[in-house]
């Protein structure tokens, strides 16, 4: 009887897969694999249109995390572990370059803010990425979720 409903409970959930094959940026937080928009995992990074100023001037600091994704994976296969879905049906996944995991390289570069209500992942990345003014830590910005709250 215990092997019947460990077998009913096993077949009533969907089976996270790993997704692989080359993938498209739509911005520095989520990609397009085969047709499946995918959400990284435990992060929340700039949106393109985004801007960060200093006392002298404003530069396009989400364009640059977006292509700072763009170039670290150009062609390449990436690999995706998926996570669950988020509230907009997008899958969450940590995805991989070969070893470099894409969400702990953005937030190391400064690309990316670890999503600490979701996770504490990249806590460590983050608070080095800002103490070395790295990325978006070299000027102010708006945090990404006050930024879409104000601009969507």
């Amino acid at each position: 009887m215990r092997f019947i409903i460990a077998l009913a409970l096993l077949l009533s959930f969907p089976a996270l897969a790993d997704i692989t094959g080359p993938a498209q940026v739509v911005n520095a937080d989520t990609l397009d694999l085969g047709g499946k928009r995918i959400r990284l995992h435990g992060i929340d990074a700039l949106e393109a249109k985004q801007v960060c100023w200093d006392k002298t001037a404003r530069w396009k600091c989400g364009e640059q995390a977006t292509a700072a994704l763009k170039g670290l994976i150009g062609t390449a296969e990436i690999r995706c572990a998926e996570r669950g879905v988020d509230r907009i049906k997008q899958i969450i996944a940590v995805c991989y370059l070969g070893k470099i995991n894409l969400s702990a390289w953005l937030v190391s570069q400064g690309w990316a803010i670890a999503f600490r209500r979701d996770s504490d992942a990249y806590n460590k990345q983050e608070d080095a990425a800002h103490a070395a003014g790295l990325g978006m830590w070299q000027s102010q910005f708006v945090m990404p979720w006050l930024w879409r709250r104000n601009h969507r």
